[in-house]
């Protein structure tokens, strides 16, 4: 995507700084964080930086909040019909290794000149509005059809990991719409993963529980994202079907200075693996960080340290070169 520094797209839009202090590139062939130290980004643009510092964020001025969303809820709406919307994936690596064992699905939206704009600036109004559901119909379709290339140019066995919103979680057609883009496109149900943040279950728990266990018994796997970040309810860990534990990046900022963090990580990791869960690291920037999380007994990993998230073309050279790259170490 082309990046454009001199034009808004719209005169009341501005223009948002983008964090200058990303991890660098991970050590060549190492699968792994480079070790130079860095300062930590912005807070306030931390989460939306983190998905994709390398292109611009936009947002609609603030004292202009309702023309923001009233701009917003039509260029949603014409970006589905344009198919301006486009997938970035994340890999996941297996701890001590460089194997990819999963990517994760990030939507944008592609402006008419060419720009993306990151979901902070869109997904609120389209969870505010009902347009999520239609857009997270599409993410599932385009995520299963990506898949299936991958597979088809060769590349071996990978999950894929979908971020489910609250609405999609009280719509009931939420199960038909897995079911065909998984038939359509000749997968498994366990080669799809459905992220649910810790606040969307306990808010949408009675509802959720049917339509998830619907799912699992299926062969969907299921990830509870961003533990610890809202209220924090273990019942929910008892009562519904899931399969792997996802530790929210903020907790990971100060596992390197801070020994109450590191003690709070590694009590998350030691429940998560006495309750049989999967463990996914997520915002692993630092070689310090990485052994940490590999020491106390994490699975699987994600963050710029490791990979950023990039268009499907450059992902798939990635997947095949690490698949390469195992499969002449298995030679020796």
């Amino acid at each position: 995507m082309s990046r454009k520094t001199d034009k808004a797209i719209e005169s009341n839009i501005l223009r948002l700084p983008v964090c200058d202090k990303a991890t660098p590139a991970p050590e060549a062939g190492t699968g792994r964080p480079a070790t130079t130290q860095h300062g930590q980004p912005d807070p306030a643009l931390h989460r939306a930086a983190y998905d994709d510092p390398s292109h611009h964020l936009f947002s609609k001025d603030p004292r202009n909040r309702p023309q923001h969303q009233e701009w917003m809820a039509a260029e949603l709406e014409q970006a589905l019909l344009d198919n301006r919307f486009v997938l970035h994936y994340q890999p996941q690596y297996a701890m001590g290794s460089d194997r990819i064992v999963g990517v994760e699905a990030l939507v944008r939206l592609t402006t008419e000149d060419g720009d993306l704009i990151l979901p902070d600036n869109f997904v609120p109004i389209a969870e505010e509005n009902g347009f999520i559901n239609r857009l997270g119909h599409w993410v599932i379709r385009e995520a299963c059809r990506q898949l299936a290339l991958w597979r088809a140019s060769g590349v071996g066995p990978l999950r894929m990991a979908v971020n489910v919103s609250p609405r999609q979680l009280s719509d009931r057609h939420l199960i038909d719409i897995i079911e065909d883009a998984i038939t359509e496109f000749d997968l498994e149900y366990n080669d799809l993963e459905l992220e649910i943040t810790e606040q969307c279950m306990f808010d949408y728990l009675p509802l959720a529980k049917n339509i998830l266990q619907e799912l699992h018994d299926r062969g969907l796997r299921i990830a509870v994202d961003d533990f610890g970040t809202g209220y924090s309810s273990f019942a929910y860990l008892a009562e519904l079907p899931l399969n792997v534990f996802k530790i929210d990046r903020s907790f990971l900022t100060k596992i390197t200075t801070d020994g109450r963090a590191r003690q709070v990580v590694s009590a998350m990791i030691a429940m998560a693996r006495e309750l049989d869960f999967e463990i996914v690291a997520e915002g692993v920037e630092t070689e310090q960080q990485y052994q940490f999380l590999q020491t106390t007994g994490c699975n699987f990993c994600q963050g710029f340290g490791l990979a950023r998230p990039d268009a499907a073309a450059a992902i798939e050279k990635r997947l095949l070169i690490t698949q390469k790259v195992a499969m002449a170490s298995k030679t020796y």
